[in-house]
């Protein structure tokens, strides 16, 4: 997994982790890409994006996943059985990490969080079988 530099002060970094070749996976990314785009003051993105070392051999416990989970606070407890792809959380300036869980978790957060914000709504939408591919640019954390 590349290293996560500490978060640029002032600034909310939003992860992602997943598969990639998922619609769920590459939708998360493009929801980030949008928010960090219109909001570069406010917002930063990470991403990791590998089909195999996501979940290394499906372990819940191994491969990138399984790092992530570890890091969250035990209050996070509800996330320690996500499986699926992505993974999206939130790093903060403080080095407090906030978890989002799954694309569609991470949709309602963004829906919630941009209400008024016409560029970002209208990329909340399901994803179709024709974006699997996933968009692996870097995210625009420095050392990304």
């Amino acid at each position: 997994m590349p290293p996560r530099p500490p978060v640029t002060a002032g600034k909310i970094r939003i992860c992602i982790a997943g598969f990639d070749l998922s619609r769920h996976t590459n939708r998360a990314g493009k929801i980030a890409r949008v928010i960090a785009a219109t909001l570069p003051g406010e917002f930063e993105t990470w991403f990791f994006f590998n089909s195999k070392l996501y979940r290394d051999g499906m372990e819940g416990d191994s491969g990138v996943l399984g790092i992530i989970k570890k890091e969250l606070t035990p209050e996070q407890t509800e996330f320690a059985a996500h499986t699926t792809s992505p993974f999206v959380w939130l790093e903060m300036p403080d080095g407090k990490k906030k978890a989002l869980g799954g694309r569609d978790k991470f949709a309602e957060w963004a829906r919630e969080r941009f209400a008024g914000n016409d560029a970002i709504l209208k990329v909340i939408i399901e994803p179709n079988l024709l974006e699997s591919f996933v968009d692996c640019t870097p995210g625009t954390a420095p050392a990304q």
